[in-house]
């Protein structure tokens, strides 16, 4: 479902970071409006409400049935934990810290390249909102993290091609993260590149 208007799409995504909890109104105007809501800013919830029911095909379904339903104080989107790529993203990641736990690191390598596989870009990029921004920084962190995580295990495992591969654009979206670095000169050291080793520690001395 592509949503072209950007309150639209801020409404949803609020929901989306929340769901199958009620979500108030007044939290959804500060949300959409966080320094000076107009007068009509309940009244214009109430548009954004309707136009995303529509999308969602909602009209004509029971109440109880609706996958955005009203709810006191304010809205709650129901939907199933395999429906949203976050919950199907910590669920392979949750798979492979059990893996690891169980010492299949193959299983474990393989299931967090499925995770990280899932993303198609910055989170929540075209939202423009505090809360989203915020949000996006917390999802950016998370997908950091189990990058960092994949890149040890495919070390471990002896895979240094496929570790350098994926540091490159790791580096390139976040130059300054010194542990992508060391991995970078393991990776090549371990690789046999001795002098490209030598020249990330040196790269990463300059731009650190």
């Amino acid at each position: 479902m592509k949503l072209t208007a950007a309150r639209h799409r801020a409404v949803l995504a609020l929901l989306l970071l929340h769901p199958n909890r009620v979500i108030a109104m007044n939290d959804i105007v500060d949300a959409v409006w966080p320094h000076s809501p107009p007068a009509t800013a309940r009244h214009q919830v109430l548009t954004v409400i309707s136009a995303l029911r529509r999308r969602l095909g909602d009209v004509g379904r029971p109440a109880q049935e609706q996958a955005l339903q009203t709810r006191s104080p304010g809205y709650l989107l129901r939907i199933e934990p395999a429906q949203l790529d976050l919950h199907r993203f910590e669920a392979r990641v949750q798979d492979a810290d059990a893996a690891t736990q169980a010492g299949d690191a193959q299983t474990a390598a393989g299931l967090l390249r499925e995770a990280i596989g899932m993303w198609r870009g910055p989170a929540l990029a075209d939202i423009d909102a505090p809360f989203a921004a915020t949000a996006a920084r917390s999802l950016a962190e998370r997908k950091r993290g189990v990058g960092e995580k994949l890149v040890d295990m495919e070390l471990s495992l002896g895979r240094h091609a496929d570790a350098l591969s994926r540091l490159a654009g790791m580096i390139d979206e976040h130059p300054l993260h010194e542990r992508f670095r060391a991995q970078l000169m393991l990776a090549r050291y371990r690789s046999g590149d001795v002098v490209g080793a030598l020249d990330a520690f040196r790269t990463a001395r300059q731009v650190l």
